[in-house]
């Protein structure tokens, strides 16, 4: 009776530790899969599309966490390394969609500084011809 609650208690210790490391696995393949994703489709991302990026990159990072003093070495080298790839992701797109905003800008302020000036010559205008008057 007693090498049946030992066996099963080995059992058990087994397949925690196989579930274990399964989802230290699993957490580091779903940040390898989402830099992937960032680094292919980042560019096309929307402001919506990044939050949600930004929400599923807490999720993997929470779920990284909970690991983190169970994984080697170089498996921390390799989840720095797609943290970068994702992070870099992120800049190299903000950086686009700030190129493109400040361009905007830029173009709207001539088309308003042209209407400006045109402004202030027809008040220049209104006021000589008052003041002739």
């Amino acid at each position: 009776m007693k090498k049946n609650y030992l066996l099963l208690a080995v059992m058990a210790f087994i397949c925690s530790c196989f579930i274990a490391c399964t989802e230290e696995q699993s957490a580091i393949a779903q940040l390898e899969d989402f830099a992937a994703e960032l680094e292919e489709n980042g560019d096309n991302y929307t402001f919506k599309d990044w939050s949600r990026a930004s929400e599923k990159y807490l999720r993997i990072e929470h779920e990284l966490a909970k690991n983190n003093d169970q994984y080697t070495d170089e498996e921390l080298k390799e989840i720095g390394r797609l943290k970068g790839k994702c992070v870099t992701a992120l800049a190299h797109s903000s950086a686009l969609k700030l190129k493109s905003t400040v361009h905007s800008i830029g173009k709207q302020m001539e088309g308003a500084s042209g209407e400006l000036k045109n402004a202030a010559k027809e008040l220049k205008g209104i006021l000589k011809k008052k003041g002739n008057k």
